[in-house]
């Protein structure tokens, strides 16, 4: 009897820490409720909702001038919504790779300083663009 006992509360036990992943794995990490934003009378986005949870990844890809770049200074606070509710993680992280480097020297130290970023993240970036041109290439399948 006393071995039943012990086998249902270590079953217990396992069912609450899977419990509190799964709240975990729910917690939203960035969070836009009907933000809009324009460079004067040019609305660039407009009443955009997105939720990123826990353990997301996203791929922006546009044409020249469709707002990627803006969503990103949304979603990192560089920029502020002309209307709207956002709300970020406090341990959000976000990489970006830019096609024009604001410096020449083509150090990866001075990659990390400029965008406040660290190798480990900078070495993911790199990871995942290699397989994304493979697989573009179609040397990859998807």
């Amino acid at each position: 009897m006393d071995e039943a006992k012990s086998l249902l509360k270590s079953y217990e036990s396992i069912r609450r820490l899977e419990l509190k992943q799964k709240d975990l794995d729910q917690v939203k990490y960035l969070q836009f409720h009907k933000v809009s934003f324009a460079y004067g009378d040019n609305k660039v986005i407009e009443d955009l909702n997105l939720t990123v949870n826990r353990g997301d990844r996203i791929w922006l890809r546009g044409e020249n001038g469709a707002g990627k770049s803006t969503l990103l200074k949304l979603i990192t606070g560089q920029l502020t919504p002309d209307d709207g509710y956002t709300h970020r993680a406090i341990d959000l992280k976000v990489t970006q790779a830019f096609q024009d480097m604001p410096f020449k020297s083509g150090l990866v130290k001075d990659y990390l300083e400029y965008y406040q970023t660290d190798l480990t993240a900078f070495v993911r970036m790199l990871i995942i663009l290699i397989w994304m041109s493979s697989i573009l290439k179609g040397r990859l399948p998807l």
